[in-house]
């Protein structure tokens, strides 16, 4: 069962660890491990809030919290020009997703560019990254999107 302690405990130990995501003394070569593990701990937080309460509001700020995360990391892999580092594509995906649900398109492309190396596109480029990201996560590559299609038989 899920109750308010379950919540608090995960909330305060993804907090500690949360706290090194932004720290810019923390190794670069233990943060993509770091980010996947704090993003994963959102992702459960959130659901406990949904789940325990309905608590829609806290389900998307977690789920904010985690793409914020993810950016922060592929930020300071382009920074410091890391873009060989394992966890920058291994987990690539989910953050995005989390910005999808949570219903943070903006967040969520940021991340893409971030990912691909464009940052700052314009609003064509933005949405054909995330059309085909979107696609391709799916199982469809660029330009042959059927979105709906995956779901039915």
């Amino acid at each position: 069962m899920i109750d308010e302690s379950t919540i608090q405990g995960y909330s305060y130990e993804t907090a500690f660890w949360m706290a090194g995501v932004f720290n810019a003394d923390y190794p670069l070569e233990q943060l993509g491990e770091l980010t996947q593990e704090v993003c994963a701990k959102l992702r459960a937080i959130a659901c406990f809030h949904l789940l325990k309460d309905g608590g829609v509001n806290s389900f998307y700020h977690n789920l904010i919290r985690s793409g914020r995360a993810r950016a922060a990391y592929l930020k300071r892999c382009m920074d410091e020009v890391a873009l060989e580092d394992h966890f920058r594509a291994s987990g690539r995906y989910a953050a995005v997703c989390d910005c999808v649900a949570a219903n943070d398109s903006d967040l969520a492309v940021r991340i893409i560019e971030l990912f691909s190396g464009r940052v700052h596109a314009g609003p064509r480029v933005r949405g054909r990254l995330l059309l085909r990201s979107a696609s391709a996560w799916i199982g469809y590559g660029p330009g042959r999107a059927r979105f709906g299609s995956a779901c039915s038989t």
